[in-house]
């Protein structure tokens, strides 16, 4: 028993997980690995694809509002999108209430693509005034 290995994450191999890192997708990476454990969230910011990844496009993925609380939920904390494409997924007012609650926190994201989201004048106008809050904005 004394010559069993006992693998954990703990001493897993950044270059190891980087090579895990390589076989997801951007959403992936930001959705389900983010803030699963500090040690993850290290190897995460020092990967060089999420680290240099400025610009998430979600363009008709058709995101359930489930997904979309994930994402508005990871973009509170996220530092290096600048850029978001959410064109043509038919946001309703849940799902447009959990992003503008992280555009509240995210100072990061500058470019915000929501058109074809049947976002009415209404939903546009608590939109605009979460925006007009925003200093950085």
């Amino acid at each position: 028993m004394s010559g069993n290995i006992i693998f954990s994450f703990q001493t897993l191999p950044i270059e190891l997980v980087y090579r895990i890192l390589d076989n997801l997708d951007q959403l992936t990476i930001l959705l389900s690995m983010r803030d699963v454990c500090t040690r993850l969230n290290s190897i995460i910011d020092t990967y060089f694809q999420y680290k240099t990844s400025t610009e998430l496009n979600l363009q008709h993925k058709k995101i359930s509002c489930a997904k979309l609380m994930q994402l508005a939920t990871a973009l509170q904390t996220n530092t290096t999108l600048t850029t978001l494409h959410l064109e043509g997924n038919t946001i309703d007012l849940e799902g447009l209430k959990y992003l503008t609650n992280a555009l509240k926190i995210n100072k990061t994201l500058t470019t915000l693509y929501l058109v074809s989201n049947n976002i009415d004048g209404n939903r546009s106008q608590y939109l605009a005034d979460v925006l007009l809050k925003n200093s950085v904005r």
